[in-house]
């Protein structure tokens, strides 16, 4: 009587262990998966970190070369004196920016004219030839004016920017050398 009780007590905690196997390896088979989504996860997170880590750099800066000149109305300025090319975007025989990544831009314009030679200038910034800015001059003074304009901008890859003479009177010069006159840019966030 004693060895059957054994025996049962036994058979009992085998049954249970093997019922408790059971749902073990249920829970194992769960628990694995859940592991495998982690990993997952995890080496994405890896990826992100890296990127962060490693910023995309796009930035440049190039000025209008030589002396001065007198532009025309349609002129598309060409700033090939480049100082700064980071992430090659900009192209100095076209005097295009052209988004090499999508994101987030900042895009400054810079131009110089000459005292008392016009009474009105308008140079646009353009984006895929749209005016995104612009800057004007109003000459009714006997000295040389700086005026500039900056944008904040999305540009998906591959979009262009430009600035373009689209009005003037007179004679008007602009001023090309010592940082005169300018088209400068740098990415603020990647998308």
């Amino acid at each position: 009587m004693k060895n059957m009780l054994l025996l049962t007590i036994f058979l009992f905690f085998l049954f249970g262990n093997v019922n408790s196997l059971l749902l073990d390896n249920n829970a194992q088979s769960t628990l694995q998966h859940d592991v495998d989504e982690l990993k997952q996860t995890v080496a994405v997170l890896k990826q992100e970190v890296e990127k962060l880590k490693h910023p995309t750099v796009v930035a440049f800066l190039a000025e209008l070369d030589g002396s001065y000149f007198t532009p025309t109305v349609g002129q598309h300025l060409i700033y090939s004196n480049v100082h700064l090319n980071t992430g090659n975007g900009y192209h100095k025989f076209h005097g295009t920016f052209i988004a090499p990544i999508s994101g987030i831009y900042y895009i400054n314009v810079a131009a110089t004219v000459s005292e008392a030679t016009s009474k009105t200038m308008k140079i646009k910034i353009k984006k895929n030839g749209t005016e995104v800015g612009y800057i004007f001059f109003d000459l009714l003074q006997a000295q040389w004016l700086k005026n500039r304009d900056a944008i904040i901008i999305h540009l998906t890859a591959g979009d262009e920017v430009w600035t373009e003479v689209v009005g003037i009177s007179g004679g008007s010069q602009i001023a090309t050398n010592f940082m005169h006159t300018y088209f400068s840019g740098f990415l603020i966030n990647q998308d």
